[in-house]
Formats: structure tokens, C-alpha cells, sequence
């Protein structure tokens, strides 16, 4: 995971990290196998566990409370499989959290 970068809100003392997450898949060493389905099943995993659980009445992620918001905030990029037994794929988070 790496941050590219921060911004504060003085007005609401809240500070706006962004993030990516890489996800790396490797189906060893053969060239044939296809990454995109271990791949879309993690990606399934993590988007489900930023997610809201709205039957709980829940509009935002705070992860236990340790933060105001945490979502998957734009496009997934992926390799599409280019990297032959391996892909990748990167998740950009925002997370909101007060100062």
C-alpha cells in the first residue's frame, strides 16, 4: 500500500489520505493459467469489506471506529493478465479520518 497523498480540512479538522492498494496474484509457473479469477475473487473480498453494512444502518466504513470513512474511491486498474502468470491491481482508497 503507498499514500500519494493528504489533504487537510482546517474548517472540519479532517484529514483526506489517499491511497493504493497493489494486489498481486501469481498462479505459479504456468503461462496458460488464467490470473483474472483469483484476481476478481480477492477484488470481490475487498470491496465487500470496505463496504457499508447498510443492514446495520451503516452509511460509511469506519473500521471498528478508527476512522471516519475508508472506500474505494475511482477505477481499479489491472494488468488484464500482460504479466503472463502474474497480475496485478492497483485500488485506490480514501480514508477520512478526524485530527
Amino acid at each position: 500500500m503507498t499514500q500519494n497523498g493528504e489533504q487537510l480540512d482546517h474548517l472540519r479538522a479532517v484529514w483526506t489520505l489517499h491511497m493504493e492498494l497493489y494486489v498481486y496474484v501469481s498462479v505459479g509457473g504456468d503461462e496458460n493459467a488464467v490470473t483474472a479469477t483469483p484476481m476478481n475473487h480477492i477484488l470481490d473480498k475487498i470491496a465487500a469489506a470496505l463496504r457499508p453494512r447498510r443492514e446495520l444502518g451503516e452509511m460509511k466504513q469506519i473500521l471498528d471506529g478508527l476512522v471516519m470513512d475508508c472506500r474505494i474511491d475511482g477505477k481499479i486498474e489491472t494488468d488484464e493478465g500482460t504479466l503472463g502468470a502474474q497480475s496485478v491491481a492497483i485500488i485506490p482508497i480514501t480514508v477520512l479520518t478526524a485530527d
